[in-house]
């Protein structure tokens, strides 16, 4: 099921608030302490990212920005009321992130390889400022609906890439994922 003009408003405001709040450092870390996460901006719905959405399975490992990993399925007709388990997805949302940048482990200049792009956390990429564009499908499934969220770009603009298709080859760049290679 393809989402553009359908709840495409909430689940885009649903996104935007909660990067607001990882941005505004309101939510509380383990330690208690608070941390801003930067500059994350307002996403934009994009059809054609969502054309490359889809979800195989009703039991698969999720690939959404509310992550089953954390809690069951997200019943899209309450995806609009903020519960507990919004709350601990979110901080778990943060943690993954902050933990990657403090760690070393995802650079902010990633050029992004397709191994390591599939090994990074679906919910992280809700909190990289960088992401500007979304696009959703939703399976719908006997007792909930599992969604997917493509986020554009992932971790490079567009013109970060020249240097990448100078030193990696003119493939290199795609036009949602710069520097996201098929083969690597």
């Amino acid at each position: 099921m393809t989402l553009c003009c359908k709840k495409l408003i909430i689940i885009i405001t649903d996104l935007s608030k909660s990067r607001k709040i990882l941005a505004a450092g309101t939510v509380r870390r383990e330690d208690g302490s608070y941390l801003p996460a930067g500059e994350i901006g307002e996403l934009k719905y994009n059809c054609k990212l969502e054309e490359d959405a889809y979800v195989m399975s009703c039991d698969e490992e999720p690939h959404s920005p509310i992550i089953m990993k954390n809690f069951d399925a997200v019943d899209m007709t309450q995806v609009t009321r903020r519960t507990r388990r919004d709350v601990v997805a979110f901080e778990m949302a943060f943690t993954h992130w902050y933990d990657s940048r403090l760690n070393g482990t995802i650079p902010p200049d990633l050029i992004v390889l397709k191994d390591l792009y599939f090994k990074v956390h679906p919910f992280v990429k809700i909190a990289f400022g960088g992401n500007r564009g979304v696009g959703c499908a939703v399976k719908e499934c006997p007792e909930n609906k599992m969604p997917w969220n493509n986020y554009l770009p992932i971790y490079l603009n567009k013109t970060k890439c020249e240097t990448c298709k100078a030193e990696r080859g003119e493939n290199a760049c795609k036009e949602y994922w710069p520097c996201f290679h098929e083969d690597d």
